[in-house]
């Protein structure tokens, strides 16, 4: 497991991302315009936040079940749908009169004429791994997003109703690796996420949310075709 720590902090992007109005004292990632309402606590070479990209990926739209008491993992590609115009070849008969006595007489014939219509087409569009990772792979990008089992309040003294959760963007193979892992190695799950935003660097993150962490029931891994397997600890 430690040479994959290692690998995830030399080839990967990490964000731990957390929903709590006004505490920016969790933060050891700042926004400048506007701290206090900064989602997102912790930032390892990435280019962007991927809080930018939640709506667009759904990296932040599994079920709220903060009162589960499950961990989740969720992983796939980063890709997103959009919709293209796209011109396709159509043919359509044509009748007319021949030419001629023949079309004196009325008689009628039919020919095929070729014509171009413009019609919207749904793609998917898949991101690369440097378009998000301070990196020069053109791989297709992948995420893993694990959650944690904490209750963090708000300015307010309310309960998130969203877990906090670490989410790794790198390649296919290390995305599979990390999964592969943490199914292998489940009782090792939140040392993990520890290890990979470790307490000298991350300060805040991890006093604020990783201390009040605690071993879920068990896991949920979520593909992105929305299948689940479930790890009972």
């Amino acid at each position: 497991m430690e040479s994959l720590i290692e690998r995830v902090k030399k080839e990967a992007g990490i964000e731990v991302y957390f929903p709590a109005q006004g505490r920016s004292d969790l933060n050891d990632w700042h926004n400048p315009h506007n701290d206090d309402s900064n989602y997102v606590r912790a930032v390892h070479n990435l280019r962007n936040p991927l809080c930018n990209s939640y709506p667009t990926f759904g990296l932040h739209s599994e079920p709220k079940e903060a009162d589960s008491g499950s961990d989740f993992v969720s992983y796939g590609a980063l890709s997103y749908k959009k919709t293209i115009k796209k011109e396709v070849p159509c043919f359509e008969k044509v009748s007319q009169k021949k030419p001629g006595l023949l079309g004196l007489l009325g008689m009628i014939e039919t020919r095929t004429k070729k014509i171009i219509e413009t019609v919207d087409e749904t793609v998917t569009v898949n991101l690369l791994v440097k378009d998000y990772v301070l990196s020069d792979c053109s791989e297709k990008a992948y995420f893993v997003r694990m959650t944690l089992n904490a209750k963090v309040e708000d300015k307010f003294g309310r309960v998130a109703s969203d877990y906090p959760a670490l989410t790794v963007v790198g390649t296919k193979n290390l995305v599979d690796e990390i999964v592969s892992c943490l199914k292998s190695n489940p009782l090792n799950y939140l040392s993990f996420i520890r290890a990979l935003v470790p307490v000298d660097k991350f300060p805040n993150v991890n006093n604020g949310i990783f201390e009040k962490a605690k071993p879920g029931k068990d896991i949920v891994f979520i593909s992105d075709d929305k299948s689940r397997t479930k790890i009972s600890l």
